[in-house]
């Protein structure tokens, strides 16, 4: 028989695949497909149905909303890709507040060793393939999937998400 706990657990579990598997999607295509936000936001209801402590729905949507739109003004001056800030917004509501600064610390510790890793690997990459005169520096054309820094993030949250 199934109880409610182990719901509760399988869905927080449910969300760290889900995380699991944007960030490998974003490392080989930099795209997060809009079908994982979306999931990763509707079980968000059956997380916090199941837990053994009252979850502040309100708050966890205010939270994501918040972050949604700063998100939306990253997107917007070519910060974050579209799918980085759906899956943010996503996690963040699952954070809430009280599980926010974990995030971005997290996300952040993450996406700057992130970005140092895909910036040495392309300078070390140019340093054994000559670019043609004329050509767009390699520092010019680095992309950095941060799906992989926000499921960090997320996957930072599973043991506060375990013991609510």
């Amino acid at each position: 028989m199934l109880t409610f706990g182990a719901l509760h657990t399988g869905i927080v579990y449910t969300f760290g695949a889900l995380l699991v598997t944007a960030a490998v999607h974003d490392s080989r295509f930099f795209l997060i497909p809009n079908w994982l936000c979306l999931v990763v936001a509707l079980i968000f209801p059956i997380y916090a149905t199941t837990s053994s402590t009252p979850v502040l729905w309100p708050v966890s949507l205010a939270t994501a909303g918040v972050v949604l739109i700063f998100g939306l003004i990253a997107f917007a001056r070519g910060w974050l890709g579209g799918g980085d800030v759906k899956l943010l917004a996503a996690v963040s509501l699952w954070a809430g507040l009280s599980g926010l600064s974990t995030l971005f610390i997290v996300m952040t510790v993450a996406g700057g060793a992130l970005t140092m890793f895909v910036v040495t690997l392309t300078w070390a990459r140019s340093l054994f393939h000559l670019s043609p005169v004329g050509a767009a520096s390699p520092a010019a054309t680095i992309r950095i999937p941060y799906g992989i820094a926000i499921a960090a993030g997320g996957l930072a949250l599973i043991p506060q998400l375990l013991s609510v």
